[in-house]
């Protein structure tokens, strides 16, 4: 025979804290008069008795319609907190025989008397662990709802040699939804800010927000495609120490210009008319099949156009001047 003993089902005189298994609760087997809204009541009245010496003796006590009652588990042996009951809320009331403790726990399905709850649920994770151990986040994987705050939660443990633990959090109140880990790398989703946005312990950072994509990597960015690789801007900046470019066939479409020297191995082969302002040194033939114009010389290096001159004219003694501008 069980010496837990049910006494019925009683009321919640006051909505029960957060923090605290403990209400508050009337129970019509123990105080049969009550009438009417259940509010914990609490009265300071006399009483009369007699001592040891057979003198009557008068002496003021608190008096109260309602009993403290503590939450037990059951049924729901995997819930950690207590349920956020209201006033008004039916629950069913027990007892140890012999003791003057109460417990409580839910009668049936009372949602409509809720209005706020935080509940915690929680899974054995550590196969080490005594049957008194006390419940820790770190010996379990719990799951937290709380409309008090606008949180959902996730977390696991790394009691059963588990690498890493996870904290995966919906947070209703700021927004946004993140995910965490042991190792310290972060995913965010932030629906109000409108970004994405994943930070690893390496420095390793990527955000998208709004209209603007950031990327930040200590080390290398590399990409990828057997087929084909599409950049389409109205402008693009490169900036870097250095540049290798490897190509089959480059081909340009547009207007070209360059600043600084350029430096040619191999032939270079122009069609059209090609406009340059700087030095150009260029190991290799170059070609062109259009016109090549030198706004201030045309030279070897022993040869100016310029300061060329030829002997052995008209009478054989002369020799021609510079070219002549046109």
């Amino acid at each position: 025979m069980s010496l837990l003993q049910f006494l019925g089902v009683g009321t919640v005189a006051s909505t029960k804290d957060t923090n605290t298994n403990e209400i508050m609760v009337y129970l019509p087997s123990l105080f049969p008069s009550g009438d009417g809204r259940v509010a914990a009541q609490v009265k300071d009245v006399e009483r009369t008795s007699v001592n040891s010496f057979g003198e009557q003796v008068r002496s003021r006590v608190m008096k109260s319609n309602t009993i403290p009652a503590t939450w037990k588990k059951m049924g729901d042996t995997n819930r950690i907190t207590s349920p956020d009951v209201r006033e008004g809320t039916p629950v069913a009331i027990y007892q140890v025989k012999g003791q003057n403790t109460y417990y409580w726990t839910l009668d049936g399905m009372n949602a409509e008397t809720f209005r706020m709850e935080t509940v915690v649920h929680g899974w054995s994770a550590n196969p080490n662990l005594t049957e008194d151990t006390p419940f820790n986040v770190d010996n379990f994987y719990t799951m937290t709802v709380s409309t008090h705050t606008g949180l959902m939660q996730l977390r696991t443990a790394m009691a059963n040699n588990e690498p890493t633990m996870f904290d995966v959090q919906i947070n209703t109140q700021e927004g946004k939804i993140s995910i965490g880990g042991n190792e310290k790398n972060y995913l965010i989703f932030d629906d109000m800010r409108r970004s994405l946005t994943y930070q690893n312990a390496d420095g390793a950072y990527l955000d998208i927000h709004r209209e603007s994509a950031t990327v930040l990597v200590p080390d290398t960015t590399q990409i990828f495609a057997d087929k084909k690789i599409v950049l389409k801007t109205k402008q693009l900046f490169v900036a870097a120490e250095e540049a290798f470019v490897d190509i089959g066939v480059t081909k340009w479409k547009g207007k070209f210009e360059h600043t600084g020297d350029t430096e040619q191995l191999g032939d270079y082969t122009q069609i059209g008319m090609y406009k340059h302002t700087g030095d150009v040194d260029r190991t290799g033939n170059s070609i062109s099949t259009g016109t090549v114009i030198g706004l201030t010389d045309v030279r070897t290096m022993i040869v100016s156009l310029n300061l060329h001159i030829h002997g052995g004219v008209d009478n054989g003694d002369g020799v021609t001047s510079t070219p002549l501008s046109s």
